[in-house]
């Protein structure tokens, strides 16, 4: 019984050689689930396809078994980390960022990996992520979009009473408060995995939550990420900074040109 409840959590793998494909395998998304997709759906583009959905201190498992060290090692290197970055942090910001989920965010987002996941609630954003290293890089790689639906619930308000998240016990959601202009650009939303190792399964959802992908073929990167621009999707409007800005104006000047060939 379990596992049909699981296989009913997994959604149909889709395949988008354009982005017309991309919007039409989402449209085939939304009546699989029966539900309108807007809302309680979030998005993570990734650069290749047979990647998990792991969190960042997850994928450093082996950097710590190579020097003989254990699981329980890193995870405490992440409180660690976290707590490193908080006590430094108020030179840049002004202020001492709160010890709970605004430095875990704070943290994640400039680069100090965590147990937390990033995802986005837009879909156009998750295909940039998925398609922004150009084909080249990546010439016998697909990319993919995964697609979470959510129930109601799965994710608390911001600022509801919750434990950090080094104590959630289930995977669930996080929408945070946007103190950082990167998040709020990109619409980000957070899931924090208590087993960071292990990646994010269907069965690790509530029953009702759904999870699958669309993945993008190699060959059409160039094409969607030109598609994007001109829907107003870009480095320069992801990340809201000069240097968002900087790698915006080079990749229109030059980077279309490396790509093309």
């Amino acid at each position: 019984m379990e596992e049909s409840c699981n296989e009913k959590r997994v959604l149909t793998e889709h395949v988008g050689a354009s982005f017309t494909e991309f919007h039409e395998a989402l449209e085939m998304i939304e009546k699989e689930i029966g539900i309108r997709l807007y809302g309680q759906t979030l998005y993570r583009g990734q650069e290749k396809a047979e990647w998990g959905l792991v969190p960042g201190i997850g994928r450093n498992l082996n950097v710590y078994k190579a020097h003989n060290l254990d699981k329980q090692k890193m995870l405490d290197d992440e409180w660690r980390m976290v707590q490193d970055f908080r006590r430094q942090a108020g030179a840049y910001l002004g202020r001492m960022p709160d010890d709970g989920w605004e430095v875990w965010v704070l943290a994640q987002h400039h680069g100090i990996p965590t147990r937390l996941l990033d995802w986005t609630h837009s879909p156009l954003a998750a295909l940039y992520f998925a398609v922004e290293k150009s084909s080249k890089d990546n010439e016998d790689d697909d990319s993919a979009v995964w697609v979470l639906y959510l129930p109601t619930g799965f994710i608390p308000p911001t600022g509801a009473n919750s434990p950090p998240p080094g104590k959630v016990e289930e995977v669930r959601g996080y929408m945070p408060g946007h103190e950082v202009p990167r998040v709020r650009a990109q619409s980000g939303v957070f899931t924090v995995h208590p087993k960071p190792t292990e990646p994010l399964q269907a069965a690790h959802l509530p029953k009702d939550a759904r999870l699958g992908k669309v993945v993008i073929q190699n060959r059409a990167r160039q094409q969607i990420k030109l598609t994007l621009a001109n829907y107003g999707i870009s480095r320069q409007t992801l990340f809201p900074d000069l240097d968002g800005l900087a790698d915006f104006i080079r990749w229109t000047r030059i980077g279309v040109l490396e790509e093309s060939g």
